[in-house]
């Protein structure tokens, strides 16, 4: 937006703003890139800084979501978070099911794999030992029957 007077706050709920999200099934890596570049072109004929760039965000579609609904199936959180070595995964199973819990770094390249067979339903909390991986941002998915049920972030110290 640019304007010669930035709007006031009470204006810019009349702003026309485009909203562009795109995500891919987590783990299929259809928008995989090695390396990203985001360009922002600003061209004017004065001397004056009136370019603003606000709201960008990297992450999961659903992180990017602007809706305050809880889509949750399954209740997953992850705790401690951020941690350093090791984490719970909490959740819930509706049924008795094998799982699977998956780990994707930020490029959605899946680091880790761990297989639990034979759960009974309910409440879940299964420790993950994280001491081998780097430090970053993860995506911890819960899948049963190749299904996901839920995703939710991971922060690595």
């Amino acid at each position: 937006y640019y304007s010669e007077n930035f709007p006031k706050e009470e204006e810019k709920d009349n702003l026309d703003w485009n909203t562009i999200v795109m995500f891919d099934e987590v783990g299929s890596n259809d928008l995989k890139a090695d390396n990203v570049r985001f360009k922002f072109e600003y061209n004017v004929s004065s001397i004056v800084n009136r370019l603003y760039i606000d709201n960008i965000r990297i992450g999961e579609a659903a992180d990017l979501e602007l809706t305050t609904t809880n889509t949750s199936r399954v209740g997953l959180s992850v705790y401690p978070n951020p941690t350093i070595e090791k984490s719970n995964v909490l959740f819930t199973l509706d049924k008795n099911s094998d799982i699977e819990i998956k780990l994707f770094n930020i490029l959605g390249s899946e680091v880790t794999l761990l297989k639990y067979d034979g759960l009974i339903s309910g409440p879940q909390s299964i420790e993950i030992d994280l001491s081998n991986i780097e430090r970053g941002v993860y995506f911890v998915s819960v899948l049963t029957e190749g299904t996901v049920l839920e995703t939710t972030k991971l922060i690595i110290d």
